[in-house]
């Protein structure tokens, strides 16, 4: 006996499922956990999970193409919340349901035994489903569809690029990669692919030289305004810094999933080891409330930076006024500054300006990094080709000395020979200012003093405070501090340039004896 078919109903057509839904649908139907209490029965995403993560990166779409936007979502959360087994999810929905024609999933890792954690498990959940077993053939160390799909897992210590076209990526504890390689390998393999998802899983770090502190930064700024990254999605669940960790309502803020996959006697007990033994608080912080741990720490407060800025319209006539001016030429290949400053009335005024080379640029938007473009031309120069032109930073020295009486130009001598002779040769007063400890240091704390007191006006430029943000000082074992580039969070070069003329300055503006007097200050 047939069946009868049912004519449709007049009227509306029934409203297409949006991507979230049918990723809900997905896990709900052929995703069941494996370990644990729950063992066997459906995978449900908690709502937490649907909200913050699933719902932004599947259905937020970018109007001029109907694509997703996002194609990173960087969730930091503390341990035991069941980041992983979601990243099993996402793994398998792309690999079975995104749309991608031979898709390629990855799971990624420092190491290959944290590389497989994500796929083994993704492994047995697809032997528990009799319907996801039946649509491929699984491996030891690959799972392939039959449209041509597969998903298989690498590591930093195992790793070859070659052939790559990564459609969905699970990088899983990227706190712990030492360097960016594996990450840019991946994430640049993905230029074939429409609409890629990265989805990157951690806790917090301690680490700030790491490629995950990097992206750590970015999201924090992404999140509170400061950069603009539409293909960014940060998901941030630590603690803050000032905190206390002590009280369980911290571990609330870090721990989305209490109650669920985390209880809050877990946590009691380990803060409870944390507190009767100081070595285990770092741990306890940076594993249970994602908080980043380090012997370096934050400079200023944006807060605090952000007073010193002055609107184009409040900021004086300096025509023919006296001027020291510094370069940071520490790197030819990325961001380079020039910073110049006046002293008027007790206030001492910065001013700079920025230059990158084009390649630099291409680099940092394949990595997911802060671009420079929004910040061109007023605050930025982009120069051709793969270095910057210094060409082009003699021409706006040139160009200042036209406009105020450049008194002198103060650069540390890495990187700087060649335009500290071009600039000498035509009369420019050539100041070596060394950036280690010494020389720092002072010029540190007197930065400090002077911005504490109010007494530093800086011509606001959002290139400049981005750079604030990222600075991490760092101190030696007499207590001396200067910021460190190998720990910030990206580029600081505008701060460098900055601290090294405000010091200048104030050197030449100041009362008394000053340890720049004898101090590795030479003129060239």
């Amino acid at each position: 006996m047939g069946t009868k078919a049912v004519a449709p109903r007049r009227g509306k057509k029934p409203k297409a499922k949006l991507p979230s839904e049918r990723f809900e649908a997905f896990c709900r139907q052929f995703i069941v956990h494996i370990h644990g209490p729950m063992r066997g029965k459906p995978f449900i995403p908690e709502p937490w999970q649907m909200e913050r993560i699933i719902r932004p990166m599947y259905d937020t779409l970018e109007p001029s193409t109907g694509l997703r936007r996002y194609r990173t979502c960087y969730t930091e959360i503390a341990r035991k919340n069941g980041k992983s087994f979601l990243a099993v999810a996402v793994a398998l929905y792309g690999l079975f349901c995104d749309g991608e024609k031979g898709p390629q999933v990855i799971s990624a890792a420092g190491t290959r035994e944290q590389a497989s954690l994500v796929f083994d498990t993704a492994r047995q959940v697809i032997m528990a489903h009799p319907t996801l077993r039946h649509m491929c053939r699984v491996y030891k160390k690959a799972i392939e569809t039959a449209d041509g799909g597969i998903y298989k897992c690498v590591s930093a210590d195992a790793f070859s690029a070659h052939g790559l076209s990564v459609s969905t990526l699970i990088f899983d504890e990227i706190w712990v990669q030492k360097t960016p390689d594996l990450y840019e390998a991946l994430v640049t393999s993905q230029g074939a692919r429409k609409q890629p998802v990265n989805f990157l899983i951690t806790t917090s770090g301690s680490d700030r030289s790491t490629i995950c502190y990097e992206l750590h930064s970015h999201a924090v700024k992404v999140r509170d305004g400061l950069v603009e990254d539409r293909t960014f999605l940060p998901v941030l669940f630590g603690a803050p810094e000032n905190a206390d960790w002590k009280d369980p309502a911290t571990w609330r803020i870090a721990n989305p999933n209490l109650g669920v996959s985390v209880q809050e006697k877990f946590l009691r007990d380990m803060c409870h080891e944390a507190m009767e033994n100081p070595a285990r608080e770092i741990a306890f912080r940076q594993f249970f409330l994602s908080q980043w741990t380090s012997t370096e720490s934050r400079w200023f407060s944006q807060s605090k930076i952000e007073e010193c800025f002055v609107d184009d319209d409040q900021w004086p006539d300096f025509s023919g006024s006296d001027a020291w001016a510094s370069m940071d030429i520490s790197s030819t290949t990325d961001l380079t500054a020039v910073a110049w400053c006046h002293y008027r009335d007790g206030i001492y005024w910065l001013d700079s300006h920025a230059w990158a080379p084009a390649g630099a640029l291409k680099t940092r938007e394949r990595a997911n990094r802060t671009r420079y473009q929004p910040w061109s031309p007023k605050h930025i120069t982009i120069t051709e080709g793969d270095v910057v032109d210094q060409r082009a930073i003699k021409s706006f020295i040139d160009d200042l000395s036209r406009r105020v009486t450049v008194l002198e130009v103060a650069t540390d001598r890495w990187n700087a020979v060649a335009l500290s002779n071009a600039l000498s040769s035509e009369g420019y007063k050539m100041v070596a200012f060394s950036q280690g400890y010494s020389t720092m240091s002072p010029a540190v704390k007197d930065f400090e003093t002077l911005v504490m007191s109010g007494k530093v006006r800086i011509r606001r430029n959002p290139l400049f405070l981005w750079s604030f943000s990222n600075v991490m000082v760092v101190m030696d074992c007499n207590g001396n501090q200067r910021p460190d580039k190998a720990k910030s969070g990206d580029k600081i070069d505008p701060v460098i340039a900055g601290i090294m003329c405000v010091a200048r300055c104030h050197l030449e503006n100041s009362t008394g004896a000053s340890v720049y007097a004898s101090r590795d200050i030479d003129i060239l």
